[in-house]
């Protein structure tokens, strides 16, 4: 049962029948706020934020379904379930609120257990949601502060081990030497810069904002082999230093496609990447395209120790890496969630391939629509 401190909302134009509701709900221990109409109650709500709203359809000036709008409208009311009042002869405000997404219904007439139940599972029923939300965040908390942990403190470590050792032999540091500090120096700052413009460009996505400058910066591509052979060249440093080879099979062209390059370049940068974190020295990873049935396909396989299956549903959550306890890996498991959504932005897909058998790697196919 519901600890009875829950704040009630009752929006109803009939004197008689609000004042019999409110006393029912007082002696079972809620708190009421009484409206009489829905104008009222939604004045009543910029001083408080109750619970639960039940609410009748039929009312004069303003009926339950305004109501229902102009509450879901406000944000910060958004979140409050709300159960409408109606006849029993009316199935049509049964078929009509649920298309609108009320969360229950209460039929005219009705006894005080009915009242009394539908109140009780409403908030037993929100009371569940916001334990599973809280566990979910909990879950996200801890996950962002073990990778924080490792992937700030790395850095800082190099960062701070090459100032003290600076520090301590002064002038006695010959230039050679100092060249190889400064280079751990730089290595730990690019590190950290890579995290952090990453981690902002992860909460750009979750959040939605990322849309905007989509949408104000997309083009006509036409020129999406030169961006990919760009995009690998990029990483054949990185490669060289792993000992992976980087292979291109592109054909000199290909369908126009929607997108923002810059956008496009680092979706496909974070796949590149990743092949080759997963990479040993001497793998080769493999990045093809082809054009079937109005999309482009871009294909990124490397020969790595594979996804197991039971990791492919979650491969692409945020902060995700797989067997972070087994294997040391740098990264802070954003780069396949933010290329992902980069993707999806772009009207694309990205779907993974892999059997988890070492040797045999995992491939990552990314479709983009072609532009009509």
């Amino acid at each position: 049962m519901h600890d009875g401190a829950a704040t009630i909302m009752l929006v109803e134009d009939e004197p008689a029948i609000l004042e019999g509701m409110a006393h029912v709900l007082n002696r079972a221990g809620y708190q009421v706020m009484a409206a009489c109409g829905g104008q009222a109650a939604l004045d009543q709500l910029h001083e408080a934020s109750p619970d639960l709203i039940l609410c009748d359809i039929t009312m004069p000036e303003m009926n339950g379904y305004e109501f229902y709008r102009k509450l879901r409208s406000a944000p910060q009311w958004e979140l409050v379930p709300i159960v409408f009042v109606t006849a029993k002869n009316r199935p049509e405000d049964v078929r009509l609120g649920m298309r609108m997404g009320v969360d229950g219904y209460l039929t005219k007439p009705f006894e005080v257990e009915d009242l009394l139940g539908v109140v009780e599972s409403r908030l037993q029923r929100m009371d569940n949601i916001r334990a599973a939300a809280q566990s979910d965040a909990t879950q996200m908390r801890d996950r962002i502060l073990a990778m924080l942990n490792h992937e700030l403190r790395t850095p800082l470590t190099q960062i701070h081990g090459y100032v003290g050792l600076v520090e301590s032999r002064g002038d006695a540091l010959d230039f050679d030497t100092l060249r190889q500090y400064l280079a751990g120096l730089s290595a730990g700052a690019r590190r950290m810069t890579h995290l952090v413009e990453n981690l902002l460009l992860a909460m750009e996505i979750e959040t939605g904002r990322i849309a905007a400058t989509y949408d104000l910066r997309k083009v006509r591509m036409t020129v999406l082999p030169d961006l990919i052979g760009h995009v690998v060249d990029s990483y054949e440093q990185r490669a060289e230093e792993a000992g992976v080879r980087l292979e291109l099979s592109v054909p000199d062209s290909l369908p126009p496609v929607e997108a923002d390059a810059d956008l496009l370049s680092h979706a496909l940068g974070h796949l590149i990447d990743n092949a080759i974190k997963f990479s040993a020295a001497g793998d080769e990873v493999a990045l093809c395209a082809e054009t079937a049935d109005s999309t482009v396909t871009i294909r990124v396989a490397d020969q790595g120790r594979g996804i197991p299956s039971g990791e492919l549903p979650h491969i692409f959550d945020l902060f995700y890496q797989v067997d972070r306890e087994l294997h040391e890996q740098q990264g802070a498991g954003l780069g396949l969630r933010i290329a992902k959504g980069l993707i999806a932005l772009h009207g694309g897909q990205l779907a993974v391939e892999s059997d988890g058998v070492p040797g045999r790697g995992s491939t990552f196919i990314l479709t983009l629509p072609v532009a009509p």
